[in-house]
């Protein structure tokens, strides 16, 4: 597998499911048209309660950018939802690059979720989180 070219394949968490998540050199970009609008290339079902831990492998560089409506890793709810965990696998060398859609924050929500985002935790790893159109990279 090439990871210099990107994949549209997406991954989805369906709610209330605890998940274990190891990115390796994934690279996604979804959708290049608002045609594409609920595309996302990490997404965890809203308000879901099921926790999720996302882990970055030492030495590779993971991409998930999005376009239209999503957060390049979309997690929605309050407090009482589930958490989303992401981590490095040892090191801390392994990098993640995540892009929100046009008013979509990197990883998060979106200017018009009715929820909170909230239980976010990120330990060990390197993340670069780019809200677009003024919103947040994470939030």
């Amino acid at each position: 597998m090439d990871h210099n070219t990107a994949t549209e394949d997406m991954i989805f968490v369906e709610a209330g499911v605890n998940a274990n998540i190891i990115l390796a050199g994934v690279n996604i970009n979804v959708g290049t048209t608002w045609n594409d609008y609920d595309d996302c290339p990490l997404r965890i079902a809203d308000n879901s309660t099921g926790d999720v831990t996302i882990t970055i492998q030492d030495g590779t560089t993971n991409t998930l950018t999005s376009y239209g409506s999503c957060a390049g890793i979309q997690k929605t709810g309050d407090a009482n939802t589930g958490t989303l965990t992401i981590r490095g696998d040892g090191k801390g060398s392994g990098v993640l690059n995540a892009t929100g859609g046009e008013y979509r924050a990197g990883i998060g929500g979106s200017s018009s979720d009715s929820s909170y985002v909230e239980n976010i935790a990120i330990y060990n790893s390197s993340v670069k989180a780019v809200g677009e159109e003024g919103m947040p990279a994470i939030g």
